[in-house]
């Protein structure tokens, strides 16, 4: 007696066909997002992607590491794991993600295009419900790091992890990746995890730490199309063509290349695409019996990256000081961590910027704003006068200490400093912005009235044109200047008469700025006037960054007075870009004017535009 199977029994029991995940995605994934959304997945677009899913498909492979930038595909390479691990690998999966609220639009915005137009999962779709996609084998539980209840009880074979660098411990729940990873224990010989992660910050960041406990990292060589040489694409070969340095001409004429390291060929875009599109992943210690490999991404490998982006970035990088512009060039193009310098500058060296030529209380030629700094304590203020170059070059030409709110009102309002210019004539230049911190105690004349409330008054009394309320942030912010409206008092909680718009300062962020300009290292350094003396040299190095045991860093005070050290971080404040209208954005709209001088007056007022050496 012969057995005679049905076509849908026979479908069951057959083999599926060995394919390797990048196969199986180039034969059925549909890629969910980005600019090839809803076509079929391609591996000439990011060839570098293959490696990474196949090593993830490898049955001896229990973990796989991506550090890569944004634009790179690397949550891509996670997507397809995913879906062939739905149609391949029976079993409860989890998808980790930051908080709620990305968890909440993964399941939209990608896992269910994804995984119902992908024809091997959407044969085995069945819904989806509170946080979770089922399937006909199997569940994939969406999870947030921010909630400890999604990170216990469940048992899964598979687990997904994107974009860790933005995990946030909560003090009493424990390490969000740690309780993610221990959900895997029962499959203690079947499980597999990815993880990819853009380098949010220093070396603390997990995604960059593990990569140094891994059996194997690799990288990608890439093979010059002129000398068919293997190499490695490297920070220092990026340049502009012409030796160019305006990152903006760079950015807009596309002179961005490429320097093979062997042959000197400069390589464009497409030379580059090329070149990657021939190249393999490589470890330097290769391990044949790998549990654990890592893989390091950097932005300049990806198609959508442009050479000219990456080289603009650079040319911008190595001429600032800024720690946020070198954290997002380190972390977003190289991923790799930014490592801050940690330096304690003493008074010695910043006496050592005084320039000769720089006269007391005279904004000098070439420079075009003035911007003051003003901290009040409880009798008094202490205050400090920045010069600003259009390349935001800095000098102090001013520093003292004011003893009521009338000195205040006068040094704001009523001072013009003697302006010099090229040919040698002077003219006078008032304040252009200002900033006063708003901290205090009690009034020393009135002590039912709080110090804060006092400059509340005078600030709102005077305008809210050139002298700006500000307070400092106790915690780091993105971006470093932010506003938000007052409408009452403080303490005795009456309405201020049309609001009150209070400026919130990353502190630990301009004092990193400003420790970065007095260093002799510094790419565009602090200058001070001849006649500056120990005084202000003492409190400009009040205070120092260190990194404690536990690897944070904090600022130690080294001294007790440190207030022109805050006044010189709210003159710097006055000209940031996220310090809206910025300086930058002024002097453009000022000069495309008087290039133009019948356009319309379309933005920053006519009283900030007096305020210039012009």
């Amino acid at each position: 007696m012969s057995l005679v199977f049905t076509t849908g029994e026979r479908a069951i029991f057959a083999r599926p066909p060995r394919l390797s995940v990048s196969q199986w995605a180039a034969r059925y994934l549909i890629v969910p997002d980005g600019p090839y959304a809803g076509a079929r997945y391609r591996r000439d677009v990011n060839p570098y992607l293959a490696g990474i899913m196949d090593a993830w498909g490898e049955p001896r492979v229990e973990e796989v590491l991506v550090c890569g930038a944004p634009q790179t595909g690397k949550t891509l390479a996670l997507d397809a794991c995913l879906a062939y691990a739905v149609d391949r690998r029976p079993g409860p999966k989890m998808l980790a993600m930051p908080n709620d609220d990305s968890a909440g639009k993964v399941i939209e915005a990608k896992l269910n295009p994804l995984l119902r137009r992908t024809r091997p999962t959407g044969g085995k779709f069945r819904s989806i419900r509170a946080g979770k996609v089922v399937f006909r084998d199997g569940v994939i539980y969406i999870a947030s790091a921010a909630s400890a209840a999604d990170r216990a009880a469940i048992s899964i074979k598979d687990l997904f992890i994107d974009e860790e660098g933005l995990f946030r411990e909560i003090q009493g729940q424990g390490d969000p990746l740690t309780d993610f990873k221990e959900r895997t224990r029962s499959y203690a010989y079947a499980s597999k995890i990815m993880r990819v992660s853009k380098p949010i910050g220093g070396e603390e960041t997990t995604i960059w730490r593990d990569l140094a406990s891994v059996d194997e990292l690799r990288q990608y060589y890439v093979i010059c199309p002129g000398c068919g040489t293997e190499q490695l694409m490297l920070e220092e070969q990026v340049i502009a063509e012409g030796g160019i340095k305006d990152p903006v001409r760079v950015r807009r004429e596309r002179l961005g290349r490429y320097r093979c390291l062997h042959c000197g060929y400069h390589w464009t875009d497409y030379v580059r695409d090329v070149a990657v599109s021939r190249g393999e992943w490589r470890a330097e210690h290769p391990d044949p019996g790998a549990r654990r490999i890592g893989y390091h991404l950097p932005a300049i490998l990806s198609s959508a990256v442009s050479l000219s982006e990456i080289a603009a970035a650079k040319l911008s990088a190595q001429a600032s000081d800024d720690p946020a512009l070198i954290q997002a060039y380190d972390n977003g193009l190289w991923a790799r961590p930014y490592r801050p310098v940690i330096t304690a500058t003493d008074a010695e060296q910043v006496l050592a910027l005084r320039d000769a030529d720089l006269a007391p209380r005279v904004l000098p030629a070439g420079y075009v704003a003035l911007t003051a700094g003003i901290d009040m304590q409880k009798r008094g203020f202490y205050y400090l006068i920045c010069a600003w170059t259009h390349n935001l070059d800095c000098a102090i030409v001013d520093y003292g200490r004011l003893y009521d709110w009338d000195a205040v009102e006068q040094l704001c309002f009523a001072t013009y400093y003697p302006a010099e210019d090229e040919a040698g004539q002077t003219g006078e230049t008032p304040l252009w912005r200002a900033a006063i911190d708003t901290g205090g105690t009690a009034s020393e004349e009135n002590e039912a009235l709080s110090r804060t409330e006092e400059c509340y008054r005078f600030v709102t009394a005077h305008g809210q044109d050139l002298l700006m309320a500000t307070k400092g942030s106790s915690h780091a912010q993105t971006p470093p200047v932010k506003w938000t409206m007052l409408e009452r008092m403080p303490r005795s909680r009456q309405s201020i008469k049309d609001g009150l718009r209070l400026y919130l300062l990353d502190t630990d962020y301009f004092k990193c700025l400003a420790t970065a300009r007095m260093a002799e290292t510094a790419r565009q350094p602090l200058r001070l006037h001849r006649e500056c003396g120990e005084d202000l040299a003492r409190q400009l190095t009040a205070e120092e960054l260190v990194r404690e045991a536990s690897g944070r860093r904090r600022w130690r005070r080294k001294s007790r007075d440190n207030h022109w050290l805050d006044c010189l971080c709210m003159a710097m404040a006055c000209v940031h870009p996220s310090w809206t209208p910025s300086l930058g954005r002024v002097l453009e709209y000022m000069a495309a004017r008087e290039a133009t001088p019948d356009a319309p007056a379309t933005a920053p007022q006519a009283p900030a535009e007096r305020r210039f050496s012009w």
